[in-house]
């Protein structure tokens, strides 16, 4: 007669199974289980060689925007312990004590721009019924996941997850009255993982390390992360600048786990990015491309299609390095940021409340060239219109610290001077900047760099710079002066190219005054000296 029950009771939960996961899919899937067996005296449901899948012709209807997401699963041994089995089979809701995964295989592969996780729960009701658990479980572990999740639609990329492992408290999914919505609800959550690897757009691959999830502690760790070229060897097709970015570590204070997983908002009072070193690289004898409109940092942000808010943003220790090539030459300039701290503040792209935001503010501090102390600040205005504001300043540059940069790419060596000061005004949009740039600087002094070919060492560039700034022509240039620009935006650049851009052409108006005044100066010396000698001959005579 037990024997009987304990059948009858696994045939029953087996049944169950089966419902709950056909209700909750569509039609196309394909639900196997090995075996289910329960222990009714210890309310333990043990189900091993769980596996789920669908057919390749439900891929089309993803695409075609049918459903928004396939989800396929496999499972070793699911195992609950304490659960409820007249609630399982008379009113078909899980309610257990524990639930332990181990080693399941994930593939999400997404249609639509969001997936919810909860959503394959919400073809389990009716409208119009009460509030209800569908699922309640006290202690949720999983161990050793493996997950796939594709982009169909080839935004978001091939991500690759290993070693995932996680914790939770009070889960439960619940069914809101009035529809057929079901939320996902936790209490306590941790989560572990290995790796995750990703190829993204444009020929990187995303490589992020340890990562370390807390509820309890309201806290993330992620102990590195990467993103290389895949392959360095084959140079892009068009001109475009290559990145390699490694990051030692990152860590997110005050981050709400329940409002991420049940909401999908990410929000956090800090976040630490520990000694990110970018590597940017410009081959400009790589043929142009088409050109492609580039978003300012607000815009980026407001496009952003899930909330998002971050109240401060540490960065520690950061190195910036650039490097560019000359189109005809080849020979590579290079310009470093090192020792880089900053603070960002009012990252938020939700909707104003009618409460005041104060806008995006960055403050930031560096070395310039390994010697220049450069201090910079951004602000967005708190509607994140594409208005700003940036400001700059250098102090105590020698001059001779920028001929990395202009002998390969100008042929122009720069041998002595100092510069004193830079400050750089900018206040801009999306179509134009305008401002002011002021310089203070002495002894300025460059000539043909030895590098330069024949042509150009003995063009009348060349002869004439030499001759400028010769000793007896008054030495190297001096000056003090500010003046104003105006500078059209190219649409396809980015933000710091735009300040670049900028910057050139401020020191070109800054700088060319003091070489004109230069040339007007010798221009009425040599008068002078032409009048002198005509007076000469004139009293030989």
């Amino acid at each position: 007669m037990q024997r009987d029950g304990e059948r009858w009771l696994q045939r029953t939960a087996r049944e169950r199974l089966n419902e709950v996961v056909w209700k909750a899919c569509v039609p196309g899937y394909h639900f196997t289980v090995d075996s289910v067996t329960t222990d009714f005296w210890k309310g333990d449901l043990r189900i091993t060689g769980l596996r789920l899948d669908f057919d390749s012709t439900l891929t089309d209807s993803l695409r075609r925007g049918v459903h928004k997401y396939l989800f396929a699963a496999e499972a070793g041994t699911i195992h609950l312990h304490g659960v409820s089995y007249w609630r399982l089979v008379l009113l078909r809701e899980f309610h257990a004590r524990s639930l332990e995964l181990q080693d399941p295989q994930l593939r999400y592969d997404i249609g639509d721009e969001r997936v919810r996780l909860d959503a394959p729960f919400d073809r389990l009701r009716a409208p119009g019924a009460r509030p209800l658990d569908l699922l309640t479980v006290d202690s949720l572990v999983v161990r050793g996941a493996r997950a796939i999740v594709r982009d169909l639609r080839g935004r978001l990329p091939v991500l690759h997850v290993a070693g995932l492992g996680v914790a939770a408290s009070e889960v439960r999914i619940v069914h809101v009255e009035g529809g057929q919505r079901a939320d996902l609800r936790t209490g306590a959550v941790d989560l572990a993982l290995d790796s995750l690897n990703a190829e993204v757009a444009d020929a990187y691959r995303l490589h992020i390390g340890r990562v370390r999830l807390s509820g309890r502690q309201r806290r993330v760790t992620v102990d590195d992360l990467a993103l290389h070229p895949l392959n360095t060897d084959i140079p892009p097709a068009f001109r475009t600048t290559m990145l390699d970015l490694r990051i030692a570590g990152l860590e997110m204070r005050g981050i709400d786990i329940g409002h991420l997983i049940a909401d999908q908002a990410l929000e956090m009072s800090a976040l630490t990015i520990l000694r990110p070193v970018l590597d940017a690289r410009l081959d400009k004898q790589r043929p142009l491309g088409p050109s492609a409109y580039t978003r300012l940092p607000p815009e980026g942000l407001k496009a952003i299609d899930f909330p998002l808010r971050v109240d401060t943003v540490h960065v520690v220790d950061g190195e910036l390095r650039y490097a560019e090539s000359h189109e005809t030459s080849g020979a590579w300039g290079r310009l470093s940021f090192t020792a880089l701290q900053a603070i960002l503040t009012g990252i938020d792209n939700s909707p104003p409340q009618g409460v005041a935001r104060p806008g995006i503010d960055a403050a930031i501090t560096c070395t310039f060239q390994d010697s220049a102390a450069l201090t910079a600040r951004y602000h967005v205005t708190p509607d994140l219109s594409d208005a700003f504001t940036f400001e700059a300043t250098v102090t105590d540059l020698p001059f001779t610290q920028l001929d990395p940069m202009t002998a390969p790419l100008l042929r122009l060596s720069v041998n002595a001077g100092e510069l004193h000061r830079m400050h750089l005004l900018m206040k801009g949009d999306d179509d134009r900047a305008r401002g002011t740039m002021e310089l203070d600087y002495t002894g300025l002094h460059a000539q043909v760099a030895p590098g330069a070919s024949a042509a150009q060492r003995h063009s009348l560039f060349g002869d004439l710079l030499d001759h400028l700034l010769d000793a007896d022509n008054g030495g190297g240039l001096s000056d003090r002066q500010q003046r104003s620009y105006v500078v059209e935006r190219e649409k396809d650049r980015s933000l710091f190219t735009y300040i670049w851009h900028v910057t050139r052409m401020g020191l070109k108006r800054d700088l060319v005054p003091g070489i004109r005044e230069r040339v007007g100066t010798l221009l009425k010396k040599e008068r002078a000296e032409r009048q002198e000698r005509r007076a000469l001959r004139r009293a030989r005579r």
